[in-house]
């Protein structure tokens, strides 16, 4: 099974990549739901991503969390938030679309919650490659509406919120990715097979094992980065599990992180060492496939590219708000919602229109 995966993923790669990202884009924005506006800048909108619930057990990577999201939701029904949870909201492949456990599981807490966004016409649903078994409307009427009240219903590819200037796209992020997209059979039954053993929750985000996940998902979030810079418009994706603002570079984050290690006291000398040697290489390596195309992006890219990161963490969460043209990276726990340390951007549409350029 491994080699199959190995095998799978190079030919995606040397006969897919950008291409197929393309064609997947091209697809999924022409199924997309249009909501319109009269004017964005007065619209409220929080995006949730990758929560990622199970049926409850140890495998199950939100129950944890499943306080500090209900509590997030009832803030953000307060304030009159329009909700998108944009896609791996349920873990079907872990479970083996079994759905019925899942959606029994949380039905009478979080789901209920949910549903008093769909009951005021403020709830948005889209499909990632984890929750694929929503790409029936079967399923959907099955499962999903029930436990929302009976009110119909319909899961999207991709959002588009828009006015007569601005344009919004709220995107799960995985379309063309190798072994990561949506309906991909073996991949699929690997994580199947595997979940709980080798899919746990990922690594804090300073340990080596996470920054390398991050930098092999660097050709996605350029692809997308780009997607969104040549259109004019604002994406906010997921997908990654890592939080990105401003199309923050990966290279930033890990130069943090790297610093962090660097000035930890609980790491002996050697250890520093085999960690600055390896942080050297996996930078090396992550820089090399782009550097010529894309050192432009990467050294400079257009603040046009957001990510909602995911819901999974040890005791957090980070979610992206649109409120009123204002765009905020936002961390939820269980002390509450903090902006600390994060970023906002005013006035974020009146940038995207001024980057549109020509092909690079």
């Amino acid at each position: 099974m491994g080699l199959l995966i190995k095998i799978q993923k190079k030919l995606s790669i040397i006969f897919g990549g950008k291409v197929m990202f393309l064609s997947r884009m091209r697809e999924d924005t022409k199924k997309a739901l249009t909501v319109t506006s009269d004017d964005l800048l007065k619209e409220k909108i929080v995006i949730f991503s990758d929560i990622h619930r199970g049926d409850g057990g140890k495998k199950d990577h939100f129950k944890d969390n499943e306080d500090i999201y209900i509590n997030a939701l009832d803030y953000y029904l307060k304030k009159n938030f329009n909700l998108v949870l944009a896609g791996d909201i349920e873990e079907g492949w872990g479970y083996g679309h079994r759905m019925e456990a899942v959606i029994q599981c949380y039905r009478n807490t979080a789901l209920k919650k949910e549903s008093e966004f769909h009951k005021k016409n403020q709830y948005y649903r889209l499909y990632g490659n984890h929750d694929d078994y929503w790409l029936k409307q079967e399923n959907v009427d099955n499962f999903l509406r029930p436990a929302l009240g009976n009110k119909g219903i319909k899961v999207y590819p991709a959002i588009f919120f828009k006015d007569n200037q601005n344009t919004l796209l709220v995107i799960h992020g995985c379309q063309g990715h190798p072994l990561h997209d949506v309906g991909d059979v073996l991949a699929k039954e690997v994580v199947k097979t595997n979940y709980g053993t080798h899919y746990e929750d990922p690594p804090k985000p300073y340990e080596g094992k996470r920054i390398d996940y991050q930098t092999r998902l660097r050709r996605q979030e350029i692809y997308l980065l780009e997607w969104a810079m040549k259109r004019g418009v604002v994406m906010v994706g997921a997908h990654s599990h890592m939080p990105y603002f401003r199309s923050s570079p990966v290279f930033n984050f890990i130069d943090k992180e790297i610093k962090k290690i660097k000035a930890s006291k609980t790491l002996t000398p050697l250890e520093k060492e085999t960690n600055n040697d390896y942080f050297k290489k996996v930078k090396e390596d992550a820089r090399i496939p782009f550097r010529k195309r894309y050192q432009k992006l990467i050294n400079n890219p257009p603040p046009v590219y957001f990510n909602s990161g995911c819901c999974t963490g040890a005791d957090m969460m980070t979610v992206i708000e649109i409120d009123k043209g204002i765009i905020r990276l936002v961390e939820w726990n269980p002390k509450g919602r903090t902006t600390k340390n994060l970023d906002k951007l005013e006035s974020i549409f009146n940038v995207a229109q001024k980057i549109k350029t020509k092909r690079i």
